[in-house]
């Protein structure tokens, strides 16, 4: 019974938020990802009720990585984007898809991100 209660009153909190796992890692430009260095694992959190966005996650040395995001626009769960300083992530429907940034630093450094499956 008490489990029950715990997730009737979790439900609402649960309608209003959807985690969006991703793996990346850094790679050469013009590789077509084969030439790639440390792998990092992401979690876009969207709540729909506050309209934020917050990435955590570990980066390659093992530190905690976590950052509300600040310019993101939230429709719903299923549709939002961020435009970070090195990628601009668009989720459309429930797909995310990570677009990299010509002009950002680590576009001057020869490399881009590639997304893992």
């Amino acid at each position: 019974m008490k489990k029950l209660i715990f997730l009737i009153l979790l439900m609402p909190a649960l309608a209003f938020s959807k985690e969006y796992k991703v793996k990346i890692t850094p790679c050469d430009k013009s590789s077509n990802c084969t030439k790639c260095y440390e792998q990092v694992d992401l979690m876009y959190t969207v709540d729909e009720k506050s309209k934020t966005v917050t990435l955590s996650g570990f980066d390659e040395k093992g530190s905690l990585i976590k950052d509300n995001i600040k310019e993101c626009t939230v429709s719903n769960v299923n549709n939002w984007s961020c435009n970070g300083v090195i990628v601009m992530i668009e989720v459309k429907n429930g797909v995310l898809e990570m677009l990299n940034k010509p002009k950002s630093s680590l576009a001057s450094a020869g490399k881009e991100f590639c997304r893992l499956k």
